[in-house]
């Protein structure tokens, strides 16, 4: 920490809270001062930020990314960001399936806002990748290692899915056997997808039983066949 980065930290905070408290007035009482405020904080101090960072302090830090940081870290942010909200969206719907008014209207109204801030961040990362980093690879990349890199893409988008576990061919009394000895030997944030022909709810009370704190357990599609993500969040004690 320093003074100028402290400093730009803390001005990130004022403007936020700013913008939070305006915004909440604006929408939920929406009175022509509290529309008013909320257009001041905008335009009087989220935008000279904005374009003070552009002219100042972006120039300063280019020289230092090229030096000792690597370009695309923001864009893996948004990676991150990303994944969050795949996951809240996917416990919402899991939420949803079951519930009832007023609940239900609840988890919906949940479920939109979430479904906007992921396409927000998706718009807006798209085009980052679109306007600086595509071109790069038109510009300065020799065609050769361009069709290498979209078929290690390719590869790479594969090899990072879930494998699938079909137990709908084994012996019931197997199953189980078959499904632990496989969670078993997955690492901390690894997968794979449970196919069965049935909802596998006592496996759930297994695991609950047997494993818990240590897996997530995630509906992807119930019957006629049923697909559940299992995945392990860490290992037993």
């Amino acid at each position: 920490m320093s003074q100028i980065t402290d400093a730009i930290r803390e001005h990130h905070k004022e403007i936020q809270t700013k913008i939070a408290e305006t915004t909440a007035r604006a929408t939920e009482r929406g009175t022509a001062e509290d529309l008013d405020a909320m257009l001041r904080v905008l335009r009087e101090d989220l935008m000279p930020h904005a374009r003070g960072e552009e002219k100042e302090l972006y120039p300063a830090i280019d020289p230092l990314v090229a030096a000792h940081a690597r370009p695309t870290a923001t864009m893996s942010i948004d990676h991150e960001h990303i994944e969050a909200y795949v996951k809240a969206i996917g416990a919402v719907v899991e939420r949803a399936r079951s519930a009832k008014d007023p609940e239900l209207a609840a988890l919906r109204s949940d479920l939109h806002d979430l479904i906007e801030r992921l396409r927000a961040i998706l718009d807006l990362h798209t085009e980052k990748e679109e306007r600086v980093y595509l071109p790069l690879i038109d510009t300065a990349m020799p065609a050769d290692a361009q069709a290498r890199l979209l078929e290690e893409i390719h590869a790479s988008a594969e090899a990072t899915k879930d494998p699938t576990l079909d137990v709908r061919s084994l012996a019931p009394a197997r199953r189980h056997g078959v499904i632990f000895e496989t969670f078993g030997a997955l690492a901390e944030g690894q997968g794979f997808v449970l196919l069965n022909d049935h909802d596998p709810k006592p496996l759930y009370y297994q695991f609950s039983a047997e494993m818990p704190g240590t897996f997530s357990w995630e509906y992807l599609e119930r019957g006629p066949d049923w697909r559940v993500r299992i995945a392990r969040t860490r290992k037993a004690a």
